[in-house]
């Protein structure tokens, strides 16, 4: 059974316009190492503006969630960037095996490129070879970005109350997973993971920004 309510932040009657970028990340053909706690994969996103003699310096933008898929991990954080900034913004993505705290860190690939050339890719997506730092080889792994504009809508949030009945058998775990369907690629990325209930009942409000939702993106929740 799943309930959804719209909260709106502003509560002052007016409409609070944000157009702008959404970025997803996937990556496949990671390499399977270590030990089991420390193949976890994660990315660090970094950016910087394109300026004459690359004088700006990389800031990081954030990091993706470690996750359990080690080989062709689909990451549920997206990046949202200003759509003013498309035009000259550069990406830095570095891709790490972690353990399943995040602490303890592998470098395994990294790759550059820019905002604009995701977004005006096919169907907004962009596949990137991995390099390692080091060496400067392609490790054979592909990093896959996803950017779509979406429209200015008015800023809310959509929270989601899931109750989970006679579902499952007893000593299983139950997880709810929403994934987001973008129809000019067929592809759906995920965008919220809840805690796994035992024996059913209600999993905690899920609250996630109604900007995900956006009209420009043509998604569906299933």
């Amino acid at each position: 059974m799943m309930k959804t309510r719209t909260l709106f932040k502003n509560g002052g009657g007016t409409t609070v316009r944000q157009p702008g970028v959404l970025l997803n990340l996937e990556a496949t053909g990671l390499e399977d190492f270590g030990s089991v706690g420390a193949r976890c994969p994660m990315v660090k996103v970094f950016s910087r503006k394109l300026t004459r003699g690359n004088a700006s310096r990389w800031e990081e933008v954030g990091s993706t969630e470690s996750v359990v898929n080690r080989i062709t991990p689909k990451f549920i954080k997206h990046f949202r960037f200003d759509g003013k900034q498309a035009k000259d913004l550069l990406l830095r993505f570095e891709v790490y095996a972690t353990d399943s705290m995040g602490i303890k860190r592998t470098l395994t690939g990294i790759t550059e490129t820019s905002l604009a050339l995701i977004v005006k890719s096919e169907d907004g997506v962009l596949e990137l070879e991995l390099e390692d730092e080091e060496t400067g080889e392609m490790t054979g792994a592909v990093l896959c970005a996803m950017a779509h504009e979406i429209e200015p809508i008015p800023q809310s949030d959509v929270t989601f109350d899931i109750e989970w009945r006679g579902v499952g058998m007893i000593g299983q775990l139950s997880r709810v997973v929403l994934l987001r369907k973008i129809a000019q690629t067929g592809r759906y990325t995920p965008i919220y993971a809840s805690e796994a209930l035992q024996r059913g009942g209600k999993f905690h409000p899920i609250r996630l920004p109604s900007y995900i939702f956006a009209e420009g993106l043509r998604t569906t929740i299933l």
